[in-house]
């Protein structure tokens, strides 16, 4: 991955600068105070930089151009003929945006941007004044361990650490697991069992449900055959008092007849009373007066027997 260019807004002593690189060699040459070291400063903040002792910074102001509210550092990369623009900025309360491609990312997401293009880190790549020194003067172990960052192996030692990290994590996650999984599966038998339980009580019910149902169907089944034969009873006895009540009737008028035959009978006895010559007849006629007197009795009582029948 080539740098192409490297574009300063408002950083540090920089207004405005574009900085444009060779696939060769670039030298950035001038003066002491015009800004030199400013350039390995943007370049440190534009990879993701974040201790300010490492950019030359007591505090996020002094990257910001005097006079401004924020600054940013732009780098323009090119890759395989394909371009990459990653963009960072700082304001003054210490907010930072991250920017690849004018699309806004999180620190984690810009780095690893960064990690699968082959950057290693911003100390394997910028020498420092002093830093040449201090790599000759390195003891054995000292110059292993920058060996190993500037080649990867560093990077490669950590995530080994990380992953054993996690693999640590998983193992004591598999543990929690299987004792939940164990707890699981005796709440598992209980809920069968409390199923075997629940299906044996659905069944059982089930059952007398249709009993229940059986004995009722039963007892409506005699009930209709009992009020059948009500309705039948019902209508034998109506038509029973329908009979009895033409014979009241009849017996009623028979009496009538009698009642009046008697008044007449009466009269006639009243007429005959004075004639000495027919007192036989009307001894007679008191004979068959008390005849139809107990036959009037007679039909009384059976009128009365009839009426409570009915």
């Amino acid at each position: 991955m080539l740098l192409k260019e490297l574009i300063l807004k408002n950083f540090k002593s920089f207004k405005n600068a574009s900085i444009r690189f060779s696939p060769s060699f670039t030298a950035v040459v001038g003066p002491n105070g015009s800004g030199k070291s400013n350039v390995c400063d943007a370049l440190k903040f534009g990879f993701g930089e974040k201790r300010l002792k490492k950019l030359r910074a007591k505090k996020v102001a002094d990257l910001i151009h005097r006079g401004e509210s924020s600054s940013s550092v732009s780098l323009l990369f090119e890759d395989e003929n394909k371009f990459y623009q990653l963009k960072r900025s700082i304001r003054k309360d210490g907010k930072i945006k991250y920017e690849v491609n004018e699309k806004s990312q999180n620190l984690s997401s810009y780095k690893e941007f960064l990690r699968r293009k082959g950057f290693k880190g911003i100390d394997t790549f910028i020498i420092a004044q002093g830093e040449v020194t201090r790599i000759v003067l390195m003891n054995p172990k000292e110059r292993r361990t920058f060996i190993d960052e500037i080649s990867g192996i560093a990077e490669f030692e950590e995530k080994k650490k990380e992953a054993l990290r996690e693999l640590s994590v998983v193992d004591e996650r598999i543990k929690d697991t299987n004792i939940i999984i164990g707890e699981k599966i005796k709440y598992l038998e209980q809920l069968k069992r409390e199923k075997e339980i629940a299906e044996l009580y659905e069944n059982k019910k089930k059952r007398l449900d249709n009993i229940r149902a059986t004995l009722v169907l039963r007892a409506l089944k005699n009930i209709r055959e009992k009020l059948e034969k009500l309705r039948e009873k019902e209508k034998s006895l109506l038509e029973k008092k329908e009979v009895l009540e033409k014979k009241l009737e009849e017996t009623t008028k028979e009496i009538e007849k009698i009642y009046k035959d008697r008044t007449n009978l009466d009269k006639e006895i009243e007429a005959k009373t004075q004639r000495s010559s027919i007192y036989k007849k009307m001894e007679k006629l008191k004979t068959e007066k008390a005849v139809l007197e107990e036959k009037i009795k007679n039909r009384e009582e059976k009128l009365r027997e009839i009426k409570k029948e009915i």
